[in-house]
């Protein structure tokens, strides 16, 4: 199993991730992958298990999504991913990461707390269910100059 940036021979295989329809649309990912702003992370075995999408400016990164094949959750695969990705943004120089999370995601904002992301705010309402909204929490984290 490896750990490595997203290859653009590799685009196609990482759509299986984004089969079911959640999350964002496949084809803003694909947008997003050509933008020279764009860093992305892919967790492989045989397969592409797991990947993070980021977008950078200047000094400061936003996670666009994290997945990982719903067989493969809860493995700690997530946390490794995001954690080789901090590791090699930090060595751009990025220092601050930001990312939001639906209310209701409570192993998620778990996850990104053990990780180092800090609650920073909310946006009411921002997520559609089939109930009405959800809101977003906001988290932040700083990476420590070395």
């Amino acid at each position: 199993m490896s750990i490595a940036r997203l290859g653009a021979h590799q685009l196609s295989s990482a759509a299986v991730l984004y089969a079911d329809g959640s999350g964002p649309q496949w084809s803003f990912l694909e947008r997003l992958f050509q933008q020279p702003h764009a860093r992305s992370w892919v967790f492989c075995r045989s397969e592409i298990i797991a990947c993070a999408w980021f977008s950078v400016i200047e000094t400061e990164a936003e996670l666009i999504d994290i997945r990982v094949l719903s067989h493969h959750q809860g493995t700690g695969i997530g946390h490794r991913l995001l954690t080789k990705a901090l590791e090699e943004l930090g060595s751009e120089r990025i220092s601050t990461i930001y990312l939001e999370v639906r209310e209701s995601n409570v192993a998620a904002q778990k996850l990104y707390t053990r990780l180092g992301f800090l609650p920073e705010g909310r946006r009411a309402a921002y997520y559609p269910t089939i109930e009405g909204r959800e809101d977003a929490v906001l988290m932040r984290k700083t990476i420590e100059a070395s």
